[in-house]
């Protein structure tokens, strides 16, 4: 079964500048590459080493972000995709 066949909401292909921030407060930039209500796809350089959860930083509006906690459900070279811990919009 594909990752899109077992998706609960439709996601939107979107290509968005954001951040991970990781338990130490280091911050990463990233490029949120998908988005819906459940899980999310990221482009990043360095993906292999990212934790399994982290906040993901969205920005709605200049200079404000929505903070999500992400679990990572796939990782590929420059490349994960996610979930939400913390609901969109919360």
């Amino acid at each position: 079964m594909k990752g899109s066949e077992r998706r609960v909401h439709e996601r939107s292909d979107c290509d968005i500048a954001a951040k991970i921030e990781l338990a130490d407060g280091l911050v990463m930039a990233c490029r949120l590459k998908d988005l819906s209500t459940s899980g999310f796809k990221l482009q990043i350089a360095d993906a292999v080493h990212l934790p399994d959860e982290f906040d993901l930083l969205i920005p709605v509006v200049e200079g404000v972000d929505q903070r999500c906690r992400a679990k990572l459900v796939r990782r590929d070279s420059d490349m994960v995709g996610g979930v939400f811990l913390t609901p969109l919009g919360q």
